[in-house]
């Protein structure tokens, strides 16, 4: 089975903790966290992208639009309620 790349944003939330701990031992999902800080995520997560920011939304759009092809990401689980919005915004 072809693994399935999975980018958590923001993976220092409490639910980007439960969905990790939910996937993790899946054989044929790699998880990746981001997030903007560096708390608890770069603990928890085998790969964990820190500092992922940006001046506002667009370029913050361009800079996950740049990851999700640097890293063949399939799916991208939003973390918390703010970022569901904005990427259901921001999906074209």
């Amino acid at each position: 089975m072809k693994t399935i790349n999975v980018l958590v944003y923001p993976a220092d939330t409490e639910i980007g903790l439960e969905i990790n701990n939910a996937l993790k031992y899946v054989k044929f999902i790699h998880l990746v966290g981001v997030s903007p800080t560096e708390r608890h995520g770069k603990y928890v997560f085998t790969d964990f992208v820190s500092h992922f920011t940006a001046d506002n939304e667009s370029t913050l759009v361009d800079h996950f639009n740049e990851l999700i092809k640097a890293r063949e990401i399939d799916m991208l689980f939003p973390a918390s309620d703010d970022f569901a919005l904005f990427f259901c915004h921001s999906r074209d």
